[in-house]
């Protein structure tokens, strides 16, 4: 209305275009981005992220009542353990995937714009970055109850600063360096892009970087510290 207004005066005091205008921004960067658009894929980093860290909890159970000392002394191979644990999370990060759009697609309209396979890829590095990060979290709990704390400390940062419940724009400007640092902006971020055709936070080839390097590195810290028994 105040733009209206505006524009009325511009012409009848000139004859020319409004030298004036009042504009407005959308809540949403894309006019048909629905709520359900955008926390879908939201949702869905969320659950990869509580996958992976909360791969924490059972290894510091398993080392502090001695399991992975007997395993250790067994012909399995350290490797095989470590990697089916893996394969079973990315399984289970298969089936969260599917779930979790499935649900949106029928029960929210949510349209899968973008190629399912490379959203399977995002779901593969998402759940494997967030997996290495768990056993990080494993490396340093000494029990399994400080394994809970520490993944309490690590996870309720990453949902309510990562961008996954409302866009970084909205965070004050302090907070948002600290989002950031965060892999999980940059997994919702990826998510969102390829998923819905949500405006980028960053560049999708940024995001899968930023992922890439937290994966590697979590992984690198994990192998140098973690402790069997």
């Amino acid at each position: 209305i105040v733009g209206q207004v505006i524009g009325s005066i511009n012409l009848s005091l000139s004859g020319t275009p409004p030298a004036l205008a009042v504009g407005s921004r959308p809540l949403q960067a894309e006019e048909d981005l629905t709520a359900a658009a955008y926390f879908v894929p939201s949702i869905l980093a969320m659950a990869l992220m509580q996958l992976g860290v909360f791969a924490a909890i059972p290894l510091a159970a398993q080392r502090e009542k001695l399991i992975l000392k007997r395993l250790g002394a067994t012909p399995l191979r350290r490797w095989a353990l470590v990697g089916s644990n893996i394969v079973m999370r990315l399984l289970i990060a298969a089936v969260q995937a599917a779930i979790i759009i499935g649900i949106g697609m029928v029960l929210f309209d949510v349209q899968v714009i973008g190629s399912l396979l490379l959203v399977a890829g995002l779901v593969a590095l998402g759940a494997l970055t967030f997996t290495a990060i768990g056993y990080v979290i494993a490396s340093y709990a000494r029990t399994e109850e400080s394994a809970n704390a520490l993944t309490s400390v690590v996870q309720f940062p990453l949902m309510f600063l990562s961008g996954i419940f409302f866009p970084i724009d909205f965070m004050p400007e302090f907070l948002r360096p600290v989002a950031a640092i965060m892999p999980l902006t940059y997994l919702g971020d990826a998510l969102r892009q390829v998923m819905v055709g949500g405006t980028p936070y960053v560049a999708l080839g940024i995001d899968v970087a930023v992922l890439a390097v937290w994966l590697v590195v979590s992984f690198a810290i994990s192998a140098r510290f973690f402790r069997w028994q």
